[in-house]
This record gives structure tokens, C-alpha cells and sequence, in this order.
């Protein structure tokens, strides 16, 4: 676990971004990528306390001892780096309601992973987030309430999903560090879950900010949402750009991309193994479009093509 001193790109230009982005797309080579062997790459679930979620969780540790075979004793070890177990929820007055899958099933089962408590935060906390992201105060007692109330299940420390956030502001960068600085202190690990809105050759929500926020936290899961554009190569290549652009200097290797579906699968494999990122993050147990077990049971055994229906 290692906290570095924040260096922003806040003073780089404004349209920096923009004319990486037009040189690219206008036939000039694209930014240098540190890449990595596809087969290297981590991968990263969500367990929740849904009947779907708790029933995948159940058969992986019915059937790891058989498909993961000899290796019974974690029989994950090597294929999760982390787990992300949903099991708290801030409400509107920034309370927390705790709930979601046993841990103690979470960690008989998938004990390959490094797990973290995730907080989310929907319809109405987001506005009331938003609002409370500006106010230093309002932020150290929500950091507090998030600290105290994920203390008790004793995880390996802490998530909190901010994709209901417009963008992450310097506000929200203020507060992901603040938090990073209290949770690396007591010995815990902080993930965020951010998203990255794309239309046309602009992507919005972590520009200018993704630097910030990736050196604040030992693991950030990044979203994307690019259905406007309908090609899937340009998709790909405005990817790369984005965080090549965003991501210069930082520790890329704490970057996992979102996958959303099956037909996501292979191209965020390549792009994550292109800039040198961590790897995947496939979403929800038992809901997610990308099949569960056999994808845990492909990336045991380094196949980059997991056989997914």
C-alpha cells in the first residue's frame, strides 16, 4: 500500500485532451502505450446479496474444487485481485444501511481476491453528494461515517461507487483523496468506481481529474458509456487516446476497465492490455452478460478467450 503525493494536470492546458484526440483521428501515430500480455491481466467481481448473486457464489465453491483443480485450498488464489462486496448503502442524510452477502461465504469462496466493503450511492444520495462534495466539513463527516460504519465486517477496506456523480469534479477529487489519506492510515485499501461518458472524439467525467484520483486509491474500476458512437474501432481507439492522454505518469496498473457485456469482453481485454492497466472488472455474479464461473475457471488458467457462450 503506498500513498503518493498528488501531482494534477490541472494546469495543462484546456485542450490538451481535445488535440490528442484530432491529431489521432487525423492520421498522426497514436500516443506510445506500455503494453501487457492480455493473460497478465487481473481480474475483478462484485458479490451481492441478491438470490442470483449469492446462488454463483455458492456454485464456485461447489464446483472450484473439481474445474480448479489441484488447487483446493483458495482455490481462486491467482485469478481475483479484487472482490467488491456490496454490502452497504448511503442514504439521502449520508447514513449507512448494511446488508448484502455473508462475508464469511465471500471469503471461504472467493479468497484469491483483496476484498473491499462497497458503498453505494443512488437516486437521491447522488443529488445530496453532489451538494456535500463542496463543504470540507460535509465531507470529513461523511468520510468518518463511511470509516466507522465498514469497520465491523473487517474486509480488507473500502469501496465507494460514485458513477451517479455528473463527473468527478475537483470537489470529488478532494474528497477520494481525503478519504485515501484516513483509510491507508488505519492499514485498509480504498477502490472508487468512476465513469467515463464519451460522444464523439470528447470523453467526460474523469477529465483532468483521472491522475488525481488513480494515485489517491490502490484500485479504481472505470465505466464507460459510448453507445452514441455505433463503431467498435473507434470506441477502442478514442479509449486508448483518452487515457493515454489522462493517464501519463500515473500508476496505470490500478486501473480496471468495466465490462458491460459479453462482446465487451475481448475488447477491453485488448485495451487494457495495450496501456498497461490492471484488467477487467466484469461486474455482478450471477448478473452480469459475461458468464461467471467459466470466466473465473479461463483466467485461472491464463486463456484470454474465456468460453463464454
Amino acid at each position: 500500500m503506498v500513498i503518493v503525493v498528488n501531482r494534477t494536470r490541472a494546469t495543462a492546458p484546456a485542450f490538451s485532451t481535445s488535440l490528442l484526440l484530432f491529431l489521432a483521428f487525423c492520421g498522426r501515430p497514436p500516443a506510445k502505450t506500455t503494453t501487457q500480455d492480455p493473460s497478465r491481466l487481473d481480474l475483478m467481481v462484485r458479490v451481492a446479496g441478491t438470490e442470483a448473486s449469492t446462488d454463483a457464489l455458492q456454485a464456485i465453491g461447489t464446483e472450484s474444487n473439481t474445474k480448479l483443480a489441484p488447487r483446493r485450498s483458495g482455490a481462486l488464489a491467482g485469478v481475483l485481485a479484487w472482490v467488491l462486496v456490496e454490502r452497504y448503502q448511503l442514504t439521502a442524510g449520508f447514513a449507512l444501511d448494511v446488508g448484502g452477502p455473508p462475508v464469511a461465504l465471500v471469503r471461504a469462496v472467493l479468497s484469491g481476491g483483496t476484498a473491499l466493503g462497497l458503498v453505494r450511492c443512488e437516486s437521491a444520495c447522488a443529488s445530496a453528494l453532489d451538494h456535500a462534495l463542496e463543504d470540507p466539513a460535509d465531507r470529513a463527516r461523511l468520510e468518518q461515517t463511511i470509516l466507522r460504519g465498514t469497520e465491523h465486517d473487517r474486509l480488507d477496506g473500502v469501496a465507494i461507487d460514485l458513477t451517479a456523480l455528473p463527473a468527478l469534479d475537483p470537489h470529488a477529487v478532494d474528497f477520494v483523496e481525503e478519504l485515501g489519506a484516513a483509510v491507508h492510515v488505519v492499514g485498509r485499501k480504498l477502490g472508487v468506481i468512476a465513469r467515463m461518458t464519451c460522444r464523439g472524439l470528447e470523453c467526460e467525467g474523469v477529465r483532468g481529474t483521472l491522475a488525481r484520483v488513480v494515485r489517491a486509491v490502490d484500485v479504481l474500476s472505470l465505466e464507460e458509456l459510448d453507445q452514441d458512437v455505433p463503431s467498435v474501432e473507434v470506441r477502442q481507439k478514442r479509449r486508448l487516446l483518452v487515457l493515454s492522454a489522462e493517464l501519463d505518469g500515473a500508476p496505470a496498473a490500478r486501473v480496471f476497465l468495466g465490462v458491460a457485456n459479453t462482446s465487451d469482453l475481448a475488447t477491453r481485454v485488448v485495451d487494457a492490455g495495450a496501456r498497461g492497466l490492471g484488467g477487467v472488472d466484469v461486474g455482478r455474479l450471477g448478473e452480469t452478460p459475461v458468464c461467471t464461473f467459466d470466466l473465473l475457471a479461463a483466467w485461472h488458467t491464463k486463456r484470454s478467450s474465456p468460453p463464454c457462450p
